[in-house]
């Protein structure tokens, strides 16, 4: 699974033991599941292209959609020079 940020390969935990949502979490469920991670997800930078993911995605605008995805693939590209298939 690729990051849908930043496309980098993410790390995988594979039957991982745990809630897999709010809820079950509210409600001390369990159950196995797969975690995925991107390894920059905790970087300045990965947290400011996900909000612009998460702004592009609720704008009705489609003209705003895309300077906003044109300006996450910007930032991403100045940090993995590249990136993968954003």
């Amino acid at each position: 699974m690729h990051c849908r940020v930043c496309g980098t390969a993410c790390q995988v935990s594979r039957g991982r033991i745990g809630p897999t949502g709010f809820a079950e979490a509210m409600l001390g469920a369990e159950q196995p599941h797969d975690r995925f991670v991107c390894p920059h997800a905790d970087l300045p930078w990965h947290d400011e292209a996900l909000a612009l993911l998460r702004e592009a995605e609720a704008e009705p605008d489609r003209m705003l959609r895309a300077f906003l995805d044109a300006r996450r693939k910007q930032g991403v590209r100045q940090h993995l020079g590249g990136g993968r298939g954003m």
